[in-house]
Formats: C-alpha cells, sequence, structure tokens
C-alpha cells in the first residue's frame, strides 16, 4: 500500500471542509511568518476536527458585531433583574438571628 504524502493528506482533510473555513485556513497560515506544510497540515486538521462545533454562540446568521450588541443588550437585561448586593448581604446577616428576613426576590 501507497503511503499517502503529506499534500495528498492535507487535500483529503481541506476537500471535506465549506470553501469559507479553507479561505480562513489559508489566511490564518499565511499569517505566520514561518508557515511551514507542516503547520498547514495542523491547521487543516483541528478545522476538520471541528467543522461541526457551533461557533456562533446561538446567535446563526449574525455578524461578529450583531452578536456582541445582542450579547451587551442580554447583559443590561441580567443586571436590571438582580438583587442588590445589600439587600442580600442584609438578608445573610439576619439568617444568624432570631428574625430572619425573608429571601430577597428580584424585581425584573
Amino acid at each position: 500500500m501507497q503511503q499517502m504524502t503529506e499534500q495528498q493528506q492535507i487535500l483529503e482533510y481541506i476537500e471535506s471542509l465549506p470553501g469559507d473555513l479553507v479561505k480562513a485556513i489559508v489566511r490564518e497560515w499565511m499569517q505566520q511568518p514561518d508557515a511551514t506544510l507542516s503547520h498547514f497540515k495542523q491547521l487543516a486538521e483541528t478545522a476538520h476536527r471541528t467543522r461541526d462545533i457551533d461557533t456562533t454562540v446561538g446567535f446563526p446568521n449574525l455578524t461578529e458585531d450583531e452578536i456582541l450588541e445582542e450579547c451587551e443588550t442580554r447583559l443590561k437585561q441580567q443586571i436590571h433583574r438582580g438583587i442588590p448586593h445589600e439587600q442580600v448581604a442584609e438578608w445573610l446577616r439576619s439568617l444568624s438571628t432570631d428574625h430572619p428576613l425573608p429571601c430577597p426576590k428580584s424585581v425584573g
């Protein structure tokens, strides 16, 4: 049986990947000052193993800027649903007394 060359192995990896991912691999590879064929093979193997991983963080079809904007909006909503530290601290202190306060509830 004939051993596959490194170039053949790389070709096998990249043929199974979508074009935009191959383009990203080549772009990353070309930005390396000492880019070698072995480094390209490593990038292709990594992409081949991770190609089914969702990198949209639950935001399919959004640009990176849109994802960041959505994350910021959601964070702001979470902040408004929280309980102020002072209320939680007061409640915790009351637990060691004869008259504990009821657990504080979020307002949002």
